[in-house]
C-alpha cells in the first residue's frame, strides 16, 4: 500500500510540473500572438486544459484526505487501531486500492493527454520559433534599408541646401551689380545735369552782363544825341521869359518853388529804367517833363499816354 501511495504522489506531482510546463508553454504563445497579432487558439482546447485542471486537483485532494487518514491511525493507540480494522477490515482495504487503482488509471489517461497537448503545443512553439525569426530577419532588412533611405535623403537635402545658398549667393551678387550700376548712372546723370546747369547758368549770367552792357551804352548814346540836337531853351527867348514871368508870379502868389525841367536823355533814362527789370511797364507822372519833350516822344511813337489820364507816360510796346 505505501509503494502504491508513493507512485501515486509521484505521479501527482509530475502531473502537475507538466501542468505547470503547459501553462508556461501557453503564456509564452499568447505572447508570441500578441507580438506577431496572430488569432488565439480556440476556445475548446483553454476548456479541455481547464478541465483537465480540475480532474487533476480533484485527485489531489483525495490522495491527500487518504493520507491524512493513515496518519490519524498511526496517530491513535493501538488497541483502537485494532477495533477498527475488526470491524471492516476488508472494506477499508479493497476501498483504498480500488480508489488508488482509479486515480492511478486517471493520472496515466491525463498524463497521457498532457503529453499529447504538449507536444502540440511544442510543435506551435517551433512554429512561431521560425515565424519569429523571419519576422526578424525581414525587420532587420527593413531597417537596414530605411537607413539607407535615411542617408540618401539627407544628401539630397544637404545637395538642396548647398544648391540654395549658391543660387541666393548669386542672386545677392547680381543685385549689388545691378545697385552698383544704378548709382553709377545716377551719378553720371546728376553729374551731367550739374554740369548742364552750370553751363546754361554761365550762358545767362553772360546775356545778362552783354544787355547791361549794351543798355548802358544805348543809354550814353541817347544822351549824348539829344544833348546835341535837343538843347535846353535859353533866357533869350522872350517867349520864354514871358512864360517864365507868368510861373514867377504864380509862385509868388502860392509861394512855392519850381524845379528845372529835366532834359531829355535824362527823361529817356528813367523811362528805360522803369521797363528794364520789371515785365509790366508802369505808368510814369508826366507833370515835371517839359510839355514839348513830351509831345515830341509821343509823336516819335517812343512813348504812349494813358487813355484815363494822358498825364501818365510810359514806353510803347514797340519800341521796347
Amino acid at each position: 500500500m505505501a509503494e502504491s501511495t508513493n507512485q501515486t504522489i509521484n505521479e501527482v506531482c509530475r502531473i502537475s510540473n507538466l501542468t505547470t510546463e503547459i501553462i508556461r508553454h501557453r503564456e509564452l504563445c499568447d505572447k508570441l500572438h500578441q507580438d506577431l497579432g496572430l488569432p488565439r487558439f480556440e476556445e475548446k482546447h483553454l476548456s479541455r486544459e481547464k478541465s483537465v485542471r480540475m480532474q487533476l486537483l480533484k485527485s489531489r485532494k483525495a490522495i491527500v484526505k487518504e493520507l491524512i487518514t493513515s496518519e490519524k491511525t498511526k496517530s491513535t493507540p493501538r488497541e483502537i487501531y485494532l477495533t477498527e480494522l475488526a470491524t471492516s477490515p476488508v472494506l477499508s482495504i479493497s476501498k483504498l486500492s480500488n480508489n488508488v487503482e482509479r486515480s492511478v488509471n486517471e493520472n496515466e489517461q491525463l498524463s497521457n493527454e498532457l503529453k499529447q497537448q504538449i507536444e502540440k503545443e511544442q510543435e506551435k512553439v517551433d512554429k512561431l520559433d521560425d515565424l519569429l525569426y523571419e519576422h526578424k530577419k525581414t525587420q532587420e532588412s527593413l531597417k537596414v534599408m530605411l537607413q539607407g533611405v535615411i542617408d540618401q535623403q539627407e544628401n539630397l537635402n544637404d545637395e538642396q541646401s548647398t544648391e540654395n545658398e549658391e543660387e541666393e549667393v548669386k542672386n545677392k551678387n547680381k543685385k549689388k551689380k545691378k545697385k552698383k550700376k544704378k548709382n553709377k548712372n545716377k551719378k553720371d546723370d546728376e553729374e551731367t545735369e550739374k554740369s548742364n546747369y552750370e553751363k546754361i547758368e554761365s550762358k545767362l549770367k553772360n546775356q545778362i552782363e552783354e544787355t547791361k552792357e549794351k543798355n548802358a551804352l544805348i543809354v550814353s548814346n541817347m544822351i549824348k544825341f539829344t544833348n546835341k540836337f535837343f538843347e535846353m531853351p535859353t533866357e533869350t527867348n522872350e517867349k520864354e521869359k514871358e512864360t517864365r514871368k507868368r510861373k514867377r508870379k504864380k509862385q509868388e502868389n502860392k509861394k512855392k518853388k519850381t524845379k528845372k525841367p529835366l532834359s531829355l536823355g535824362k527823361i529817356l533814362e528813367l523811362l528805360f529804367e522803369s521797363a528794364t527789370n520789371e515785365p509790366e511797364l508802369k505808368w510814369i507822372d508826366s507833370k515835371p517833363f517839359w510839355k514839348p519833350f513830351v509831345e515830341l516822344l509821343d509823336r516819335s511813337g517812343v512813348i504812349e499816354k494813358n487813355p484815363k489820364n494822358p498825364s501818365l507816360v510810359r514806353l510803347a510796346f514797340d519800341f521796347n
